[in-house]
């Protein structure tokens, strides 16, 4: 069963997100945890902090390994952390932005988080804002409200209106593809964030 609990993980540097303070409690949600670290770091362009949480998650990976089974996810996880490593190493901001958001996507749906996944989808829709990357982020939403229609059911009416009213916005701006719109679809995203986070359950 996916885990559809509404804990304050959904982080985004930017915006007044805090982490739980908690110890992730399997290998699988530590590697999840560890990745939205990761994509955090990189949103920040904290170099520093992406090449440790880098690490944190290899190690993570190591402990999934076998316990897991998903290789195909494992994949995914093996074929992005180095260009993301590297993407770091060179303070390529966009190209550890892509990466990070790839890993933190995989090790979630291996945690299977549905709410870790719809913050990594969020996470991407920011990337793509940020970039003014219209075609991206056509495709991107689509799956964040993919994974939306399965945490939706599980919060309060405002927190659905909200988050609603969010993607609205965001995939108005998407069909008007104007290059000032980076600015309110980046704003659609932190308002979905900052509903999320303070979401009740039903």
């Amino acid at each position: 069963m996916r885990s559809l609990l509404l804990p304050a993980m959904l982080v985004l540097s930017g915006c007044a997100h805090g982490t739980a303070a908690t110890t992730p409690a399997s290998p699988a949600h530590a590697l999840a945890h560890d990745a939205q670290r990761l994509a955090d770091s990189c949103v920040a362009a904290n170099w520093e902090g992406a090449l440790g949480a880098a690490d944190a998650l290899r190690t993570d990976e190591a402990r999934v390994r076998g316990l897991v089974g998903a290789p195909a996810l494992l994949g995914m996880v093996d074929d992005a952390l180095p260009l993301t490593e590297s993407a770091a190493g060179r303070r390529a901001r966009r190209s550890c932005m892509g990466g990070a958001a790839a890993v933190a996507l995989a090790a979630s749906r291996m945690d299977g988080d549905d709410v870790e996944e719809l913050g990594g989808w969020l996470r991407r829709l920011d990337a793509d804002a940020q970039y003014r990357d219209f075609d991206a982020a056509a495709r991107d939403v689509a799956m964040a409200e993919d994974a939306w229609t399965r945490v939706r059911p599980h919060v309060d009416a405002d927190t659905a209106a909200a988050v609603d009213a969010a993607f609205a916005s965001y995939q108005g701006s998407v069909r008007e593809r104007r290059e000032r719109q980076g600015r309110p679809m980046r704003h659609a995203v932190h308002a979905a964030l900052d509903a999320l986070r303070n979401a009740g359950t039903r």
